[in-house]
């Protein structure tokens, strides 16, 4: 029998200690080792996930996700962006590290070296401006 990789794609799933199990967060274009829920913030009604393994931008540029987490929201459980570098590279990590407060967002980039050999980067974004239905 030929020994197969584990590959895992990751995932997020928001419960609540009453009712258990409420959602599963996964993105819409999540690939085997994006490293889906590496990192995680919340705030109020947003829930911010982080993918340091995507490919899509480059080899492990990474990308972030936010997600509507509001219960009494017709979009609840739906991703509403994905979140890149706007200087993005081959191994970068972007969303290694995620922290979100009142809407603004700051990603870490824990491999960028566009200043230096693992010299690292963090990049802001304003969710209020990307909140589009």
């Amino acid at each position: 029998m030929p020994i197969r990789p584990l590959v895992l794609l990751g995932g997020v799933i928001l419960s609540n200690p009453d009712m258990g199990q409420v959602a599963r967060l996964n993105p819409s274009d999540l690939d085997p080792a994006d490293n889906f829920g590496c990192s995680t913030s919340v705030d109020g009604g947003h829930v911010l996930i982080g993918s340091r393994f995507d490919d899509d931008e480059g080899q492990s540029a990474g990308a972030a996700y936010a997600f509507d987490v509001d219960p009494l929201s017709p979009f609840f459980g739906h991703s509403y962006t994905r979140l890149i570098a706007m200087e993005k590279g081959k191994g970068d990590g972007f969303s290694y590290g995620l922290s979100i407060g009142d809407g603004i967002v700051a990603a870490g980039a824990n491999g960028d070296d566009k200043k230096g050999t693992w010299a690292g980067a963090a990049h802001t974004f304003n969710l209020s401006r990307r909140r589009e239905r």
